[in-house]
């Protein structure tokens, strides 16, 4: 597995990757969940995929495996104007806040491949915020998947449930996803002995 950082000043270098990630995106959110959002050619995109966007990218022999999108609280974000009400507080414009979203990784994936493809993925947001100053991460997602894909894996997470509520029936939050050097530290050893087996 190897993990990238793309812009869209990196496009020309990473560009297939990118395009595979919006592809994955589209298998996710709308082939598999049916999010009605914007898609085009089998891509999906949304308002928030702007210049000041930045794309964590898991690649596994050359194809796009997982994407989470980064957009920082000081440019428009989805939990500041779509979802500010699951916010105890009124949405961060900071340079140490970023939001996290778009996270997905690819389903078709064997089980072991998607697990250490996860992995890298977190590793890969962990590592992010902490070159860029970043104090956390804001999510959206159901609570479940907080503890079954980030909790599980280590990663600390204020899961902000007193705003929570029922979005098709699943009970979703946002959540405050800290950045911690020892997450990374815990992560990537597991990360080094999937690649040998």
């Amino acid at each position: 597995m190897e993990t990238f950082t793309i812009c869209w000043a990196t496009v020309a270098t990473h560009g297939d990757l990118w395009v595979q990630s919006h592809r994955l995106r589209h298998q996710a959110f709308i082939a598999r969940l049916a999010y009605d959002v914007p898609s085009a050619d089998g891509l999906e995109y949304d308002q928030f995929d702007t210049p000041s966007a930045r794309y964590i990218v898991v690649a596994h022999q050359g194809c796009c495996v997982g994407v989470c999108r980064l957009v920082p609280s000081l440019s428009p974000y989805m939990l500041e104007t779509v979802f500010p009400q699951l916010l105890p507080y009124d949405p961060p414009k900071r340079p140490d806040v970023w939001e996290a979203s778009r996270i997905t990784i690819d389903a078709m994936l064997p089980a072991a491949e998607r697990e250490a493809a996860l992995k890298a993925l977190i590793v890969g947001v962990q590592q992010f915020g902490l070159d860029h100053g970043v104090k956390h991460f804001l999510g959206l997602m159901p609570v479940p998947i907080f503890k079954r894909t980030l909790m599980r894996n280590g990663v600390a997470v204020n899961i902000l449930t007193e705003r929570a509520q029922a979005i098709d029936g699943v009970t979703t939050a946002a959540g405050e996803i800290l950045v911690d050097r020892a997450t990374i530290e815990r992560l990537v050893p597991t990360l080094t002995m999937a690649a040998a087996a």
